[in-house]
């Protein structure tokens, strides 16, 4: 379990920790089970994300028989959705969160 916590109080950073848990969680398994990434990845992302072809989409598809993680960890984050503003960004970038240190 990932447990991505907003540093402050405010909705936004909450809000920001709900959208970074979702992403680490769907960048891996939407295509396993639906054949794409989320449209909001692609929408961050852009054409940095690889496009599945019709038949690679439908080989991903339901390729697993089972998948289990367990992983304990607590993340502080706070928004930082002017990074989406940049033209040249990455992965990090895409999240529009800032992970604090402790």
């Amino acid at each position: 379990m990932v447990s991505l916590i907003g540093h402050t109080n405010m909705s936004k950073n909450n809000k920001h920790g709900s959208f970074t848990s979702m992403l680490c969680y769907c960048r891996v398994m939407e295509p396993l089970q639906y054949g794409d990434y989320p449209i909001s990845m692609k929408t961050n992302a852009g054409v940095r994300i690889p496009a599945f072809t019709p038949r690679e989409s439908e080989q991903v598809k339901g390729s697993f028989d089972f998948i289990g993680v367990i992983h304990y960890t607590n993340i502080n984050i706070t928004d930082n959705s002017d990074a989406l503003k940049n033209q040249l960004r990455d992965y990090d970038a895409d999240m529009a969160a800032k992970i604090c240190k402790a």
